[in-house]
């Protein structure tokens, strides 16, 4: 969870968390309601038209805040580093007004963080489904497939009546769908953002290697016989090329011819020494 003090490559995590932590604070050592302003309430439309955004950094109990506020340091910070700042702050705003659409649409009223994080909950958990991450080396997918079930369930069954759940299920399947969306923007979470100059398709990926060391001696290397062959095809001098299995017969029936004309020489030689 340090990851979150590198402020430089999750800086919209740090926002997030600065500014709800910051609207807590004022809530809890004043009175809750010198923050109603900024909760979603159906009935304050179309007047508290901005609360649809707002609503989403507002928290009065511990329990809420923590959950959600950890929730962004242990997954949030790796979804901005996998598909940049933007692409996050992009995923965010919209489940946050997702949710606000549910409380919208079904006339009541919200607060909380809470369909932000269940977006990139089950965009990070869906996009490593299979990577043992959770506490007894569960695989990912495990978490939020139950969270659904459980969301599901308490809508069903009237279970949490205080608890978001519609939020909750629209901020997951906003999750969902910029996973779709964005899953080929991915990127190495561990590099910095700084040092990303691109941010399409080509830049996504393992670490590109460093580039390779010029060699000092490619250039004293003697030439192979393919070098060899290949400069007879682009037109290098004729000497350069090496002999075939023909022209090596050629050239042991000259040697013998040579060898046998040396021969005749020297008996003629004799012969005329005798003669003389």
């Amino acid at each position: 969870m340090v990851e979150i003090v590198e402020v430089r490559k999750n800086p919209l995590s740090v926002l997030a968390l600065v500014v709800s932590l910051g609207v807590f604070f004022v809530a809890r050592v004043t009175d809750p309601e010198n923050v109603r302003f900024l909760a979603f309430d159906s009935a304050e439309l179309p007047h508290r038209w901005y609360a649809i955004v707002t609503y989403g950094f507002v928290h009065v109990d511990w329990n809420h805040i923590i959950i959600n506020m950890l929730l962004v340091v242990w997954v949030g910070v790796w979804v901005e580093r996998l598909i940049g700042s933007l692409r996050y702050a992009l995923v965010v705003f919209v489940a946050i007004v997702a949710g606000g659409v549910t409380l919208l649409v079904r006339q009541t009223a919200g607060i909380g963080f809470s369909a932000a994080t269940a977006a990139i909950l089950f965009y990070y958990h869906f996009a490593f489904p299979w990577k043992k991450e959770l506490p007894l080396r569960i695989p990912n997918i495990v978490l939020p497939v139950t969270l659904l079930v459980l969301s599901i369930a308490a809508i069903v069954f009237g279970w949490l009546p205080a608890v978001g759940h519609f939020p909750h299920i629209a901020g997951a399947l906003v999750g969902l769908v910029f996973l779709a969306v964005f899953r080929r923007y991915h990127r190495p979470i561990d590099d910095d953002p700084a040092e990303s100059s691109q941010e399409g398709p080509q830049a996504t990926g393992a670490r590109s290697s460093p580039p390779s060391e010029p060699n000092d001696n490619e250039h004293d290397e003697q030439p192979t016989v393919e070098d060899e062959k290949g400069d007879v095809e682009r037109g290098a001098p004729s000497h350069l090329a090496p002999r075939g299995d023909d022209d090596r017969g050629y050239a042991d029936q000259e040697g013998q011819d040579r060898e046998a004309l040396h021969t005749r020489l020297k008996r003629t030689t004799r012969r005329n020494v005798r003669g003389t």
